[in-house]
Formats: C-alpha cells, sequence, structure tokens
C-alpha cells in the first residue's frame, strides 16, 4: 500500500470566506457517564479523546483517523483498581501521545506514552507528585513531554517534570514552594512555567530552564498582587499572552515577553470596567490576538483583536458578539488564518451549542446552532485536526441523569463532482483510495473551497489539482 501526504498551497482568498465548511450534527460517540472533562489532541493524521469512567474511575482512550469522523475500539489506559482523576494528554513528536492522570490509590499522578500513534503503550510510570490536581502536559521540542501538576502534599506546592527523549520520565520530579503551577511552555530552546504563589490575592512568578528541566532559573514576581479568574496562557510569536482579572490594573489580557527577567506586562484589550468571567484567547497565523470575554457590568459577549507594533499593542477592532453572557466559549485559531468560537448554554430552557467562524477579510459569520446538549456544559474542549477541527463537549447532566461527552467535527464539504476525479488520479499512480478516502474527501473539499491547491505525494509521483476562486 503507497504512503499519500497531502501539500496545501494558498492561492488566493481563505477557505472560510467560502462557506465551504460545515459542522457534523452532536454525537456521543462514548456510551457510559464520564466523570470531568474529555481531553482531545490531534498529532498528525490521529486525533484521540480520552475521558474517565464514572462508574468505574478508569482512564479510557479512542482514536481517530479522519478527525473524529469515525473511532476506533476504546482503551483503557488505567490499571485495574485505579481510582483516577484530573485526566490530561499532549501530543508530542510525530506519531507521539502522552497521558497522564491522577490515582487516588497510588497517590500519585501516572503516565503513559505512546510513540506509535496509540498501537502500543509504556508502562505507567509515577511522577512522584503526592496527591496532585490540576495535571497538564504540554510537547517540549522534538520529541520530549513536560508535565506540571498542583500537589496537596505539605501543602500548595507545583511539581514539574521534563521527560527524556521519547517520553520517558527518567529524572525525578522538581518542587516548587508556590500556589501552584499555571502554564508550561516551550520556545526558543526554552521551558518556562508560570506560578502562582500565596493566597487568595495570588502573585505571578515565572520560572525557565535551558536544559529541560535540569536547572531552573526564576524571575523576579510578573504581577504583584494579582486576582486570576481566568488562567489560560497561551504561546503567541515573541509574546505569552495570559488572560486573567488582575486587580493592579484595570485590563483583562496581558503579554509577556520571552526574555522573563527584564519584561514587564503590557495590555493587549484594556478593558477598564469589566467584571471578567469566562474570557479566552487564540493567537492568529499573524501574530494578531483575537479574544472575547463576559462581560458581566453590561450583561454582553465581547471581542477584540489586537497587534504588537512598536508603540505597544493597538486594538485593531472590538465589539459585541450576539452571544448570552452566561454562557460557556472557546475560541480556536485556524490554520489558514481565521479562527473559530464555540459557545454553549443560552439559558435553562435551551441548552444549545452555537458555532461563529472569524476571518481577517470579512469579520465574524452568522451564528450557527449545531446541537443541543440537554443540560448545562461541565467543560468545551475545541482542537485542530488535519481534516479540520474537532470539538469535545462534557454536560453536567443529560436529561436522563447522565453525563455522555459529546463531539462533532468541522470539515470541508466535498464537491461531489471532484471526488471520483481524483480517485481515479490517485489511483492511476498507485493509491490504495479505500484506504485514504477521508483524506481525498479533505482535499476535494478544500478544492470545493476554490481558494487552495492541493498536492497528492505518492511514493515521489506526485498529481496536482488546482482550483482558484473567481
Amino acid at each position: 500500500m503507497l504512503a499519500l501526504s497531502l501539500t496545501l498551497v494558498a492561492t488566493g482568498v481563505p477557505a472560510f470566506a467560502t462557506g465551504s465548511y460545515l459542522w457534523s450534527e452532536l454525537r456521543q460517540p462514548v456510551d457510559t457517564q464520564t466523570w470531568g472533562q474529555p481531553v482531545a489532541v490531534s498529532n498528525g493524521g490521529t486525533t484521540v479523546l480520552g475521558w474517565i469512567d464514572r462508574p468505574t474511575r478508569q482512564a479510557h482512550a479512542m482514536f481517530s483517523n479522519d478527525g473524529g469522523v469515525t473511532w476506533g475500539n476504546a482503551l483503557t489506559m488505567s490499571d485495574p483498581g485505579s481510582n483516577t482523576h484530573n485526566l490530561a494528554v499532549s501530543a508530542f513528536g510525530e506519531n507521539g501521545f502522552a497521558f497522564a492522570w491522577g490515582d487516588y490509590v497510588v497517590d500519585d499522578v501516572v503516565v503513559r506514552i505512546t510513540n506509535a500513534n496509540g498501537s502500543s503503550w509504556s508502562a505507567p510510570q509515577a511522577l512522584g507528585a503526592g496527591n496532585a490536581f490540576d495535571i497538564a502536559l504540554t510537547p517540549i521540542g522534538i520529541d520530549r513531554v513536560g508535565a506540571v501538576a498542583r500537589s496537596l502534599d505539605g501543602g500548595n506546592e507545583a511539581v514539574v517534570a521534563v521527560s527524556d527523549p521519547g517520553g520517558t520520565f527518567g529524572r525525578p520530579s522538581t518542587r516548587f514552594d508556590t500556589g501552584g503551577p499555571l502554564s508550561m511552555q516551550y520556545a526558543d530552546n526554552v521551558v518556562s512555567v508560570f506560578m502562582l504563589e500565596g493566597g487568595y490575592s495570588h502573585a505571578l512568578r515565572g520560572y525557565y530552564s535551558a536544559d529541560f528541566g535540569v536547572n531552573w532559573l526564576t524571575t523576579n514576581q510578573l504581577v504583584a498582587n494579582g486576582i486570576f479568574n481566568s488562567m489560560e496562557v497561551i504561546p503567541c510569536g515573541d509574546f505569552v499572552v495570559f488572560g486573567g482579572q488582575i486587580s493592579e490594573s484595570p485590563e483583562r489580557f496581558f503579554a509577556l515577553g520571552r526574555d522573563f527577567a527584564s519584561s514587564t506586562w503590557e495590555a493587549v484589550h484594556p478593558a477598564s470596567e469589566v467584571q471578567l468571567g469566562d474570557a479566552h484567547s487564540a493567537c492568529l497565523s499573524n501574530g494578531d490576538v483575537l479574544s472575547v470575554w463576559n462581560e458581566e457590568a453590561s450583561v454582553q459577549t465581547k471581542f477584540a483583536l489586537s497587534r504588537h507594533t512598536d508603540a505597544g499593542w493597538v486594538i485593531l477592532e472590538e465589539g459585541i458578539l450576539p452571544i448570552n453572557f452566561l454562557g460557556g466559549l472557546r475560541i480556536l485559531a485556524r490554520p489558514d488564518g481565521g479562527a473559530i468560537l464555540i459557545s454553549t448554554w443560552e439559558n435553562d430552557s435551551q441548552p444549545n451549542v452555537y458555532a461563529m467562524t472569524w476571518n481577517p477579510s470579512v469579520g465574524w459569520s452568522d451564528r450557527e446552532l449545531i446541537g443541543e446538549t440537554g443540560g448545562m456544559l461541565n467543560s468545551i474542549v475545541l482542537t485542530n485536526t488535519p481534516f479540520g477541527a474537532f470539538l469535545a463537549l462534557n454536560p453536567w447532566w443529560d436529561s436522563d441523569g447522565s453525563r455522555n461527552p459529546f463531539v462533532a467535527t468541522f470539515q470541508a464539504v466535498a464537491n461531489e463532482t471532484s471526488v471520483p476525479a481524483m480517485s481515479q488520479t490517485l489511483a492511476s499512480t498507485g493509491v490504495d483510495v479505500d484506504a485514504h478516502r477521508a483524506q481525498i474527501l479533505w482535499a476535494a473539499g478544500l478544492l470545493a473551497c476554490g481558494a487552495v491547491a492541493v498536492t497528492l505525494r505518492s511514493r515521489g509521483r506526485t498529481s496536482q489539482r488546482t482550483r482558484r476562486g473567481d
């Protein structure tokens, strides 16, 4: 069987402007009650969905090779008898995934690694974090993964670990006497961790390592006295964008330079009289920051688009969105320069899920109803896949009292006439079109957008199909 890869070359208007992407209906691929929130991430052509089974308290995972349209059988990640909580997942390397969870039985954070897209797994590894919560994983460099957690042993401590190449945690974890980790990032060969210190009013401090966690250096306090309602940190070019309510200043979103020892916070989206509820940011492909938040003072959901210039952060556009401010929000930057916004729970009698898209040329699309969840949502997970985007939702309850997660996919609409033609061309080069039908549908859908050229290669032989917009 010949391998198939696809290369996209932008040739005009971004695909979002054509409206050739559609959301699928909400589906429930997991027939069980779940505990906590599902986790999802994509690596190459593989997407993984993880969850904790509420009746058994076991950690599970399912894998999809078409961006979440179809799924393989569920795998049990934890050992029999485990009592798991706080599941986390990360992609790393070319074919790697890392799973981590807390286990009340062993009183530690447990990690399992695959370097083969889930076909084989390492034995469980204990990080030495003790009774830990707020677990998070992040890819580090080419073939490593980092883990952070908030340990309750001896008070609030931050536990940080960086794996060896391949994902094995061969060195002991590092503990910091702080209120817990906020985020771990990797850029320019430096691993950085943001920590909270103190009680209700927190100080924010950064630690960084240039040798993959062997030695750690600390910064001065980045924020001396802040109340953090939204603990979100995203890398964005030369900056790290942090969203939160800071008591020192009326602003709600900040940017911090990579040189943590000398940089200071700069306001990204000034908003002087905002009592922040749910708030999230996305770093667009051109380095602009698009943020959405619920503003309790005006009972509105707002957005702002900002860009960093020599004079600092400048707001390019801001406004009000047609969304009930009590709903949950998530925003995801897309590879074509646009973004997706998910909003949920309009009111008690209308627990719906809506989607909007942002295009840098035309702005926001109309709001689109994806489906109903039957109740309030506990979590929203939104991630990119090679086939589009993938959405996972976990309700507080369904109408029957259960909490089965919902999923939906956001994919290109294939032109029915282009699929047979593309399949015939690929078959003539020796490609098994049945085995690669998902990729062919995806490529045909992108061509239907009229904005890209798609190059399909198999063993050095190339077939190129191009369609330009009017």
